[in-house]
């Protein structure tokens, strides 16, 4: 959507209408980023960044709901966001996501008429999409934020390739403790390490949920 063109603005309006009417009126719409729904104007420009907002409001008035907007800081000013100053003062809300250590930190960095909110901590977790490259025939993961305490560590969910090599380590180990890499290996493969069930895929599959382990 181009919000700084008049005609994508309408059309969008349109769509969104026509959205409505199959699963109702939207409670969130969420531009992302600003700078792919900006158009042809300049993100540093006053005028220009005014008339973002005013097409924002004019969506958020049309449809009586809230409207998110994901915007990149600057890179030298990394504590506030990139472009013109307009766009702040306009709004109502602004949180900041950054990283700390390992955690993700997403913190309130202006509110208006409400009291703020404390500071909301992540951890990123691996998780399976349960879809094998066509090519390699391994594993695709994704990466979901999990809630955590502050300063707290989150245990490591294995998933896919991972849990099955894993699981067949404690097999392997048995009551003895131990076992060689050979029978890890091969009680490995007699699980679905690989969709294709070919000896080099079951290789390959295995070499990399070891080393990530």
């Amino acid at each position: 959507a181009q919000l700084l063109t008049n005609s994508s603005v309408m059309a969008l309006v349109d769509e969104i209408l026509t959205l409505a009417k199959q699963h109702g009126m939207p409670r969130l719409i969420v531009f992302d980023t600003l700078n792919r729904c900006f158009g042809p104007g300049d993100e540093n420009r006053t005028a220009d960044m005014t008339e973002f907002v005013s097409a924002l409001d004019l969506i958020r008035s049309k449809f009586k709901c809230a409207v998110l907007v994901i915007h990149h800081s600057g890179n030298k000013k990394q504590e506030r966001s990139r472009g013109s100053s307009a766009l702040r003062a306009a709004i109502d809300f602004e949180y900041s996501l950054t990283s700390k250590g390992k955690e993700k930190v997403l913190e309130c960095t202006k509110i208006k008429d409400h009291d703020e909110p404390e500071k909301i901590y992540f951890q990123p977790v691996v998780v399976s999409t349960g879809w094998f490259d066509p090519e390699t025939e391994l594993e695709i993961t994704s990466c979901v934020l999990q809630r955590v305490k502050a300063g707290v560590p989150t245990e490591k969910r294995l998933a896919g390739a991972s849990a099955i090599v894993y699981e067949a380590l404690k097999v392997a180990c048995g009551a003895e403790g131990r076992a060689s890499e050979k029978a890890w290996r091969e009680e490995a493969y007699k699980s679905e390490i690989s969709k294709s069930g070919k000896q080099d895929s079951m290789r390959q599959a295995f070499k990399r949920a070891k080393s990530g382990l």
